[in-house]
């Protein structure tokens, strides 16, 4: 009987371990869909270009989606602080 319960207790818990592992690889599938740009509508500097040849977007625009394609990270403008309120901010003076 002792036997019986340790091999219902370890099928049990490959149920449960095959259950995460299904339910992680399902998640993992999803999140990397939605990443992806839908078929047909991957963004090329060219189409920028286009875009803001008709005004659709302006300079600006042009230059941060274009620095996005290019992989470029800007930092906050003068004035933004991104969110942190301290940001810009000196350190006060060590000592004080």
């Amino acid at each position: 009987m002792n036997s019986d319960l340790a091999w219902g207790l370890l099928y049990a818990l490959l149920g449960v371990v095959g259950a995460v592992v299904v339910g992680a690889v399902i998640i993992m599938s999803v999140r990397r869909w939605a990443r992806s740009e839908p078929a047909g509508q991957e963004m090329t500097l060219q189409n920028l270009r286009d875009l803001k040849a008709r005004g659709e977007i302006t300079e600006l625009e042009y230059e941060r989606m274009r620095d996005r394609l290019a992989g470029v990270r800007h930092a906050p403008r003068a004035g933004q602080s991104g969110g942190r309120p301290d940001a810009g901010r000196a350190p006060p003076p060590a000592g004080n």
